[in-house]
């Protein structure tokens, strides 16, 4: 594997590391509100993205790892408001399987790289293959009721991020490292939109309770569903 997509696939893999382990962390807090997750999210995502613009106008290097670790615990938090509101906690497999999943995908790209092919034409073959990933996981969501696929699918987005980053130019590590930062950043800013969306629409509890069989609080208020009668 090439040292440049070495990084961003190391980073990608401690990006989703510390946003499950935040997430069942916060899941552990009783009786939490589900917007605290997304604004608290949403705060960290505003700070690193300040000090990443900052750290690329410094050049603070030993910046971009920290802020790609905050943001990845910032999804995590955000993450954990989805699951708050649906009254459910996903199961340490559920996490461990959307983790192999989404770095399968990554480290196979990775591997595509060495074929000439792909390295002559990297935008179109990027495209193509972002597109065929995505497709593949929103098929497994629609097909398998997995509480690891919706997790999968909630960070696809993350995915694409930091896989547009092997594709931006680098000189030296410490500028991939930066591009990297910048991924992260886009990454708990679209996880934390996401969720927000899903919880004010309050589509969630009744169209998903198939797919979350764990209860988190040992039952939960139904939530209004706009689509069907209130009963």
């Amino acid at each position: 594997m090439y040292p440049k997509t070495m990084i961003s696939t190391g980073m990608f893999a401690l990006y989703l590391v510390l946003a499950f382990l935040s997430c069942g962390t916060m899941l552990l807090i009783p009786h939490v509100n589900p917007y605290v997750g997304v604004g608290v999210g949403a705060g960290i995502c505003i700070v690193l993205t300040v000090l990443t613009a900052v750290g690329s106008a410094q050049e603070w290097r030993h910046a971009f790892v920290p802020i790609a670790a905050g943001n990845g615990i910032g999804s995590g938090i955000a993450l954990s408001s989805l699951f708050v509101f649906l009254g459910h906690a996903p199961a340490v497999t559920d996490y461990l399987i959307a983790f192999a999943l989404l770095l399968a995908a990554f480290l196979l790209y990775c591997l595509l790289t060495y074929l000439p092919f792909v390295r002559r034409y990297p935008v179109p073959c990027m495209i193509v293959y972002a597109v065929l990933a995505c497709a593949g996981y929103i098929v497994l969501v629609c097909l398998a009721y997995s509480c690891a696929f919706l997790i999968t699918a909630i960070f696809l987005l993350p995915f694409i991020g930091f896989f547009v980053s092997i594709a931006r130019r680098a000189e030296f590590p410490a500028r991939q490292l930066e591009h990297v930062a910048g991924a992260s950043c886009f990454s708990v800013a679209v996880v934390v939109i996401l969720i927000l969306l899903i919880i004010s629409q309050g589509e969630a509890s009744d169209g998903m309770s198939d797919i979350l069989p764990t209860d988190l609080y040992g039952g939960g208020k139904r939530k209004y569903n706009p689509y069907d009668f209130d009963l």
